[in-house]
């Protein structure tokens, strides 16, 4: 199964129109608007018990995570970096690094993980911190392909070059 990630506040964003477009075969969308997620405030609880301190709608989401074998977090750049409802989720997925990396257990293994994002600028180098993000999350879920679809100057509309439309297409053969 596929889960995408919205990071969107835009339900029928450019960007989460592109994530979709991987996903041919079943697929699940949570858009991270609609969630009451609390950031990680790196209390240590997972540092020695599965799971988090909180109680809230990102329970539901680590219960998803165990039956994905495709994770495409899809988010427009703002300021650089991906939404702040993105990053609530993904600073959550420390449970994960803590149990992998501190508790030396396992975790689920999510085979491929995308990224989708788009950003009114045309300065490719916005896009440094999502990608330092999902290369992080990479080595947490143990994925064997991981990849990334860019499109800058998305505010003028959503441009896809000869590039964008070969890389569309290696992620789709991948992941379905």
């Amino acid at each position: 199964m596929i889960l995408i990630i919205n990071g969107s506040p835009n339900k029928n964003s450019k960007t989460l129109k592109l994530a979709k477009s991987f996903a041919t075969k079943d697929y699940m969308i949570i858009n991270a608007y609609e969630q009451l997620i609390n950031s990680c405030d790196d209390c240590k609880f997972c540092e020695t018990k599965d799971g988090c301190k909180f109680n809230d709608d990102m329970n539901n989401i680590y219960n998803i995570i165990n039956e994905v074998d495709t994770l495409i977090i899809s988010s427009p750049i703002y300021f650089g970096s991906l939404s702040d409802k993105t990053m609530s989720i993904i600073n959550r997925f420390q449970t994960y690094f803590s149990k992998k990396y501190q508790r030396k257990e396992s975790v689920p293994t999510i085979k491929n993980l995308i990224l989708v994002s788009t950003q009114g600028s045309y300065r490719k180098e916005f896009f440094n911190g999502p990608l330092q993000t999902m290369f992080i999350l990479s080595k947490v879920f143990s994925s064997t392909f991981s990849e990334h679809l860019l499109i800058p100057s998305a505010d003028q509309g959503v441009a896809l070059n000869d590039n964008h439309k070969e890389k569309i297409d290696k992620i789709k053969k991948e992941i379905n």
